[in-house]
């Protein structure tokens, strides 16, 4: 009976899915009390600026619960995925990054264009000389190709990729899922 139960047992503990060592990583760095939310998103996504929509209530409603951690996956086939990434990071960099983040989101993907994220900023009250030479910063390129190679290592296979604590969602998720993970992860 005990050479059974630690048969199933050794089963049932090897055939759960591994967390990502980025995941466990992104997880020592959260404060106690907090919950992670490790966020891979592409602008133009279609699905990512749903479930963006859908989720920003709940991360407004638990934002001092959550440590919500940003990782931009612009996808070759959206032409300007890549620039919206450099400008939400540039936003980021000189301390707007979550109204940027908001920004690009309202903007709609074909009217995207350097002028527009421009615009943005200077909405957002940032300096356009020093956001525009943000943009042409080769580090933006560096820690996107950094952002890429974490979501290819994670075996992720659509966007956007959200993981709540451990728990991992891909695709358009109901926030009531959200919620639960973030519950469960406290």
């Amino acid at each position: 009976m005990v050479a059974l139960c630690s048969l199933t047992a050794y089963f049932v503990l090897t055939k759960q899915p591994s967390v990502p060592t980025v995941v466990l990583e992104e997880l020592a760095r959260t404060p106690k009390g907090q919950v992670l939310v490790l966020d891979f998103l592409d602008f133009e996504c279609p699905f990512c600026r749903e479930a963006h929509q859908a989720n920003k209530p709940l991360f407004t409603e638990r934002k001092d619960e959550l440590r919500i951690v940003r990782k931009h996956v612009p996808l070759s086939l959206h032409p300007h995925a890549e620039p919206a990434a450099r400008a939400a990071l540039c936003g980021e960099r000189m301390g707007k990054g979550e109204e940027m983040l908001e920004r690009l989101f309202e903007i709609e993907p074909r009217t995207m264009s350097p002028a527009v994220f421009t615009d943005a900023a200077k909405d957002l009250g940032l300096d356009p000389a020093v956001f525009a030479q943000c943009l042409t910063d080769p580090a933006l390129k560096t820690r996107l190709d950094a952002d890429r190679a974490t979501w290819k290592a994670l075996g992720a296979q659509g966007l956007p990729t959200l993981y709540v604590g451990t728990h991992r969602f891909v695709g358009a998720m109901p926030p009531e899922e959200v919620r639960a993970a973030i519950d469960a992860a406290r």
